[in-house]
């Protein structure tokens, strides 16, 4: 009897004790060797999607375009408030300034002709602030000796659509907007080309702060591409995040650096 007590203590004492190692009554198994698993990546701000909010990825320098504008020509620098600057007295911290500068020191020479309010309608037909029409304008520009045009104009375009569309934002009034502001860039681009000059043209830039731009915006952009040829225009709405009306200072220098890498190729 007493051998048999102690059996049963013995077994009793080795049931508690495999409880005690898995609550589940089942015996520990030993742990499984870890594996290093690797973080999983970011996306880059290069393949970020645009946001249907009007947020976009900042890319970095818009496309380079194919040609590109040679070293050493007399350029033509055309433009609204966004390179005249808004209530800026220093022309050199404006984007028209920054762009004239890194321009002149890749070897051109350059002319920069910026109004505050100026379209590509208000250009042609000389209302507004316009001096004259733009065929006086461009004319002057040409018997000066340009050799290439930078056209740096949409923001006024791009705000005159969504008002004349006042605020419809289905596909055959866009387009007919659309039309309707493009053919002024068209008569620009003719003039000067007629003339043997180079044509280039820049859009606007997006504007996250505005959204009443944003359902017209690609669609501007994709008929300007057309009118200048696409290997001659720049979107720059893709390279723009949270970009302010009249920004000048560093936002200007930034923004400049992306045109004049996209239409040189110089980085």
């Amino acid at each position: 009897m007493k051998t048999i007590s102690t059996t049963r203590l013995i077994l009793a004492g080795l049931v508690l004790f495999l409880f005690a190692g898995n609550k589940n009554g089942n015996a520990a198994a030993p742990d499984a060797p870890k594996t290093s698993q690797p973080p999983t990546p970011k996306p880059s701000p290069a393949t970020t999607p645009i946001a249907s909010s009007g947020e976009r990825a900042v890319v970095g320098p818009a496309t380079i375009l194919d040609p590109i504008i040679p070293q050493g020509e007399h350029i033509l620098i055309l433009g609204d408030s966004l390179s005249a600057g808004f209530k800026e007295k220093s022309h050199e911290k404006t984007l028209g300034g920054q762009l004239e500068r890194l321009l002149e020191d890749a070897g051109a020479k350059v002319i920069t002709n910026a109004l505050g309010g100026r379209s590509a309608y208000t250009f042609v037909k000389g209302s507004g602030k316009e001096k004259g029409t733009g065929n006086a304008q461009l004319q002057e520009a040409i018997d000066s000796g340009i050799t290439t045009a930078i056209i740096v104009l949409g923001t006024n375009d791009l705000n005159g659509i969504q008002a004349d569309a006042k605020q419809k934002e289905d596909p055959a009034t866009i387009k007919a907007q659309v039309a309707q502001k493009v053919k002024f860039f068209k008569a620009i681009i003719a003039s000067l080309r007629k003339a043997n000059v180079e044509v280039y043209g820049v859009g606007s830039p997006h504007y996250a702060a505005h959204p009443e731009f944003w359902p017209y915006e690609d669609a501007l952009n994709a008929a300007l591409a057309s009118a200048f040829g696409p290997d001659h225009y720049l979107d720059v709405s893709k390279a723009t995040g949270d970009y302010k009306m009249h920004a000048q200072g560093k936002s200007a220098e930034n923004f400049a650096k992306r045109i004049f890498t996209g239409l040189t190729g110089i980085q």
